[in-house]
């Protein structure tokens, strides 16, 4: 059985930090300026095709801003600096087919982009595309990550 399997899956989620007594999840708000322009990764996901944050499911002993940094770069290919400060914690679920419904915590971490690669480990499993925040909140999911989104294109 492989790691992507939903039984592993949720066996993971056993042995992973907790967040709110949750599995933790670390996810990375990846932006960059372009000129003047404000722009911010999404990708998409494998299975649903829904425009969403790199994340992933943090390792213990490893710090969670970490975690999004590996993502970021597993995930979109991008490497920058990452703020060791949680911008906003998102509570998420998924139902899995051997092992249930499962809850957990995604803590998203803000990354400055630095550069950009174009082979990356998941390259051809994922699309990327950068959006100004505006499009960026109406596009991604869970779409309780678009008010956060929003308050960045606010310039809080």
């Amino acid at each position: 059985m492989g790691f992507h399997t939903p039984l592993c899956r949720f066996l993971y989620t056993l042995e992973v930090p907790r967040l709110g007594g949750k599995p933790a999840q670390a996810g990375a708000l990846c932006w960059r300026r372009e000129g003047k322009r404000l722009e911010v990764l999404l990708v998409k996901a494998r299975k649903s095709g829904r425009w969403v944050l790199p994340a992933g499911w943090a390792l213990r002993g490893r710090p969670l801003a970490t975690t999004a940094k590996r993502e970021a770069w597993e995930e979109a290919g991008v490497s920058g600096t990452v703020a060791n400060q949680v911008l906003t914690v998102v509570p998420k679920r998924k139902r899995y087919r051997l092992a249930g419904e499962i809850e957990w915590q995604m803590a998203v971490f803000p990354l400055r982009v630095d550069s950009v690669a174009d082979d990356y480990p998941e390259a051809s499993e994922r699309q990327r595309g950068w959006f100004s925040p505006e499009e960026a909140a109406k596009l991604v999911h869970p779409s309780s990550l678009g008010p956060v989104l929003k308050d960045i294109a606010g310039g809080r």
